[in-house]
């Protein structure tokens, strides 16, 4: 056997060279395969994190049924534990919304869901407290409230003119 390697060296020298060129195609498509396993990971943990912050969000809903959306119209400006409630519940609520924006799973039934959230929260979004804060926000979700506020401002026109 060694006398046959030794007799065809150029051919022994050439399967070696194509082992190696299989075994680093090989490595390759690991590496990638395993990135795109890992990236397919993620966009289902973001997923599901972003379900576990919405499902607190209506949790936190259910617990304090006064955080509603005519919280803000009606709270008193001295009681300041319930409008940090509140503040923090909207924070929450945002935070939640801007996971799911950046979901693979973020669709249209999500925007139009997202859209009635803040339709219920109107005042507070018209308010100096959120126009302070509001450029904490990532833009996609500053263009919802924006295309929300919009709206409800030309209703507000539409039905004032009547």
């Amino acid at each position: 056997m060694i006398n046959w390697i030794i007799s065809n060296k150029d051919l022994a020298e050439a399967l070696s060279y194509w082992a190696t060129a299989f075994g680093i195609v090989v490595a390759v498509f690991a590496g990638v395969w395993g990135l795109w396993r890992y990236v397919q990971g993620r966009k289902v943990q973001r997923w599901l994190d972003a379900r576990a912050l919405y499902a607190q969000v209506i949790d936190v809903s259910i617990q304090y049924p006064e955080l509603n959306g005519t919280f803000w119209k009606n709270v008193h400006p001295d009681d300041h534990t319930s409008i940090y409630r509140y503040e923090f519940y909207i924070a929450k609520m945002l935070m939640a919304f801007e996971e799911l924006i950046y979901t693979h799973q973020f669709n249209e039934y999500w925007r139009e869901a997202i859209k009635i959230y803040i339709e219920d929260h109107i005042d507070y979004f018209f308010s100096k407290q959120f126009d302070r804060e509001s450029l904490t926000y990532y833009e996609p979700l500053r263009e919802i409230i924006a295309e929300v506020k919009t709206r409800h401002k030309l209703t507000l026109k539409t039905n004032g003119s009547e």
